[in-house]
């Protein structure tokens, strides 16, 4: 019975396939040809190939090209339908997908600003010439593991089996590349255009040596005027706090806090010119030395975690090409194993203007004033 369910599984799916290429052939050849016609010479195409290997006891054809193959077009089309970045934070950036040619980026960062003269009386008026970088961004591979699928053939035919599956690659794709994501908007280390700063605790509120200090409300008017001491207009301030630090907020005012909350776009709300959204994917740094933690670096004794900030227009994110990979009837898996990879890219585009707060550990007991 199994083999009577497998070809007439593969029976239609042969010509599904045959009308799918007959209809491509009727567009690109602009004639009347029938696609029906199309999914009956490739079925017949199909059944000659098979008289074929039955002969010669010789397999004339991968068997997943035709009887046994996955018609990837299903497939990467219901993922990309479903996909979506699981961070809205991330979507602030600038898309830059329109940009994407061969799963690389071509840009140039623009030179120095030119020189303003104030009641000039030097004439000619001097001139220099831009030199602009240029760049080339190649984008990131992200592959998901394989994963078992019982009959993948008949799956690719009945959506609400294939959903369940597509659901788990596209989950696992949009939450590595936003923990990517997060890792490239924060800064490497504090300088002049990448300020970093510690916790300092609530006010009036004793800690033991040793002890962590939270996240209070006055570093984010810390933030505020890091960015304000830099020129930053406001309006475009993006502030990402990793999910103690939100407890932090919570657990010093309640009300105040539930004041800005609005999940509206998964933003959380709005205050002192940022725009703020939480994440679990932040990365870490050094407790001492504020510098940023290798990505997928082990965990250590010294890791802090952090909550970071951002200008939308500095950073950005882009897509490349999606594709599928399928080893079908694996003799050891004993069922069909597929998989897939994404290109994918997000950047600070210049490393400039971006920021982090690092949760600090008091090296003696102190009280805050």
């Amino acid at each position: 019975m199994r083999k009577k369910e497998i070809s007439y599984s593969s029976i239609l799916f042969n010509f599904i396939v045959g009308v799918i290429l007959g209809y491509l052939f009727k567009i690109t050849s602009g004639t009347d040809f029938n696609p029906l016609f199309g999914g009956v010479c490739w079925e017949a195409l199909a059944i000659v190939i098979s008289l074929i290997s039955r002969v010669t006891g010789k397999q004339a054809i991968a068997s997943n090209v035709l009887a046994a193959g996955l018609l990837k077009e299903i497939w990467i089309s219901r993922l990309l339908e479903k996909y979506y970045p699981i961070a809205p934070w991330l979507t602030r950036g600038q898309d830059f997908t329109g940009l994407v040619e061969n799963n690389t980026i071509h840009l140039g960062e623009i030179g120095v600003d030119p020189t303003v003269l104030i009641n000039n009386t030097t004439y000619p008026v001097p001139f220099a010439e831009r030199a602009d970088v240029p760049l080339a961004l190649s984008l990131d591979y992200y592959d998901t593991q394989g994963v078992v699928v019982r009959n993948a053939e008949q799956m690719q035919l009945a959506y609400n089996k294939l959903d369940t599956v597509i659901r788990q690659h596209g989950h696992a794709l949009a939450k590595a590349q936003s923990a990517k994501a997060a890792w490239n908007f924060a800064p490497a280390a504090n300088s002049t255009f990448t300020p970093v700063f510690t916790t300092k605790g609530y006010p009036k509120t004793s800690y033991a040596a040793g002890a962590r200090l939270p996240f209070s409300l006055d570093r984010i008017i810390a933030a505020e005027q890091a960015f304000d001491a830099l020129d930053i207009p406001a309006g475009n301030r993006v502030l990402v706090l990793c999910t103690q630090h939100k407890q932090d907020l919570l657990a010093q005012d309640v009300n105040l806090f539930k004041g800005f909350t609005d999940y509206k776009n998964g933003m959380v709300g709005q205050l002192y010119g940022f725009d703020i959204y939480t994440t679990s994917q932040c990365p870490t740094y050094n407790n001492t030395t504020l510098a940023k933690n290798a990505y997928g670096a082990t965990p250590a004794s010294t890791d802090a975690i952090c909550s970071f900030f951002f200008v939308a227009d500095e950073v950005m994110y882009a897509r490349g090409t999606m594709d599928m990979f399928s080893r079908l009837r694996d003799p050891e898996a004993k069922g069909d194993i597929v998989n897939f990879q994404q290109r994918f890219v997000a950047l600070s585009i210049r490393n400039k203007y971006q920021g982090a707060i690092v949760d600090a550990i008091t090296a003696a007991a102190i009280t805050n004033p």
